[in-house]
């Protein structure tokens, strides 16, 4: 019953560092992503009211990494708790020895590694998925869809020229759009026009918002004149509405394909669950127990450590799609980590 409330204990510490660290990171992540993401749409990248979704979808992207180093620093902190406040020694006389800390530490990596498996290989992808398909729309619109502010456009597909005084990533404000058919005629003047996606029909829809529209026949004097609120246009053109993934933010049934960039993105991603389990380890390794030792004092090498680790995996990566190494060398990293994990092992008991 004692050795419960002692691990119930420690467990309860872990879980208050990890997610003192996750948020404090998280926040920080945020004010950088949100940064990036201003001077992105400064840059006409991405549509300005997409601002929450795609902070969203960039700090989701970066959780696969992020809450591996939380979970070693919640591992740190708790540790140098017990020796910063003189704790380690009783726990220890008290039957919680370094086993049932490793004990503790695996548990709560497995349960992370599962965690982070599914954040690496679903929903970090779909988040790449929808900020390629954010991109790639307001790309669309602000390419293929461009209206020259101030200048006359020649139609491609219809016989016609648009006009607009100011445009910007498609939409448009004071435009004046004619259309002449083999005998029909169409002038219309609207105060904002804007493009719309028709997947069915291979091309786009001009929306034309509160106007005027004069049509007739060639050779009559009399026009038709309509007094409308939104009128739409369609102009045939092929255009990509679907753009080509990376194999960043495809579904893993579509990496499994024997392509070698496909297997690489699937070795990054299926990493990530095995960095959790490995780096758990360390903590314990540079345990300190002398008493009031410091809460920090492992931060340093661990963090070195971590940074290692995952500037390996994505060297091997790299190499692996450069060259011809061989498959198998890709678990290189993870091999070296258990390595070293050994080696310190063995380094301290000899001391």
């Amino acid at each position: 019953m004692a050795r419960f409330i002692l691990e119930r204990y420690y467990f309860k510490e872990l879980l208050k560092n990890f997610f003192g660290v996750f948020f404090t990171l998280v926040i920080i992540l945020a004010v950088i992503q949100l940064s990036n993401t201003l001077e992105d749409i400064g840059s006409n990248i991405y549509p300005a009211d997409q601002i929450p979704y795609l902070i969203y979808f960039l700090l989701l992207n970066q959780f696969p990494v992020l809450l591996p180093l939380c979970l070693v620093f919640a591992m740190i902190f708790t540790q140098g708790k017990f020796s910063r406040d003189s704790e380690i020694f009783p726990l220890l006389f008290a039957g919680f020895g370094m086993g049932k800390i490793l004990k503790i530490n695996l548990f709560s990596a497995l349960l992370f590694a599962v965690l982070v498996g599914w954040i690496s290989i679903v929903l970090a992808p779909e988040a790449n998925r929808n900020i390629e398909l954010l991109r790639s729309e307001h790309a669309r619109q602000g390419l293929c869809c461009n209206i020259p502010s101030g200048e006359f456009l020649q139609l491609d597909g219809v016989n016609g020229v648009l006009y607009a005084d100011q445009s910007n990533a498609g939409l448009a404000s004071n435009v004046f759009l004619y259309i002449e058919d083999e005998e029909f005629i169409s002038y219309s003047f609207s105060e904002s026009a804007s493009w719309r996606p028709e997947s069915d029909l291979s091309g786009s829809v001009f929306i034309m918002n509160n106007g005027l529209r004069f049509e007739g026949n060639e050779g009559q004097s009399e026009l038709t004149i309509t007094e409308f609120e939104e009128q739409g246009v369609y102009f045939p053109y092929e255009e990509n509405i679907q753009p080509k993934l990376s194999p960043e933010a495809m579904s893993l049934s579509n990496l499994i394909s024997g392509d070698r960039e496909y297997l690489a993105e699937i070795y990054q991603r299926l990493s990530s669950p095995v960095i959790v389990i490995l780096l758990s380890f360390f903590p314990l390794l540079f345990l300190d127990t002398r008493p009031r030792s410091g809460k920090y004092v492992s931060t340093i090498p661990i963090l070195i450590i971590f940074l290692s680790y995952i500037n390996l995996t994505m060297y091997f990566k790299n190499l692996y799609l450069s060259s011809e190494l061989n498959t198998m060398m890709l678990i290189s990293p993870h091999l070296a980590m258990i390595a070293l994990a050994y080696l310190i092992h063995i380094f301290k008991k000899v001391i």
